[in-house]
């Protein structure tokens, strides 16, 4: 007797869409969104934002943290500049 199995029909799969939001992004997502590599790193030495995930080259910022740290930029804060 065969056993039975799954067709890949009824299988549910994830259907990725315009409308999923990335929760992670990569140092040069984050750069590309500010426009300037020096921005973002004037804004982790601020504060204003801090890796989620750190490990050999993988680097992730929250999405959510960068939003609000342009909406300082919106609202006229800047960070410090970096002494060279």
């Amino acid at each position: 007797m065969r056993k039975h199995r799954a067709s890949r029909e009824c299988k549910p799969t994830l259907m990725v869409t315009n409308s999923l939001k990335k929760l992670g992004l990569r140092p040069d997502e984050v750069d590309f969104i500010f426009g300037s590599r020096t921005l973002r790193e004037e804004m982790i030495v601020a504060g204003w934002l801090n890796p989620v995930v750190q490990r050999h080259k993988l680097t992730l910022f929250d999405a959510a943290e960068v939003n609000r740290a342009w909406a300082r930029i919106l609202g006229g804060d800047t960070p410090r500049k970096l002494k060279k």
